[in-house]
């Protein structure tokens, strides 16, 4: 997994990290992601149930830091974090899957 406060990486997502308040950064998220796609214009991440308040205060501090990007979570068909943002952002983004974790690339 990708340093999540890498400059490049930051000025690409165009976040304003310094508004991101107190919570759980990706390397808290990783333990819980199941299976992962990646699309033209979203990452669809699915996870353990067992994760929700994590991934709860993890979505909740980027809509403060990340507000271009939508962060979405969902309960059906399982619990999973939709993530819609422009191609190079995604591809950024994609650095919150674990590496063991294979990303389908849906069209």
């Amino acid at each position: 997994m990708k340093a999540w406060r890498d400059e490049d990486a930051i000025e690409v997502l165009a976040c304003e990290i310094e508004t991101r308040p107190p919570a759980p950064g990706p390397e808290a998220l990783a333990p819980f992601v199941q299976s992962a796609s990646h699309g033209p214009t979203a990452l669809t991440i699915d996870l353990a149930e067992a994760g929700r308040q994590t991934a709860e205060a993890f979505v909740a501090a980027e809509q403060v830091c990340c507000s271009n990007i939508g962060w979405q979570l969902e309960d059906a068909p399982r619990f999973r974090l939709r993530i819609t943002a422009e191609p190079q952002q995604l591809t950024v983004l994609k650095a919150l899957i674990p590496k063991t974790v294979q990303i389908e690339e849906v069209q």
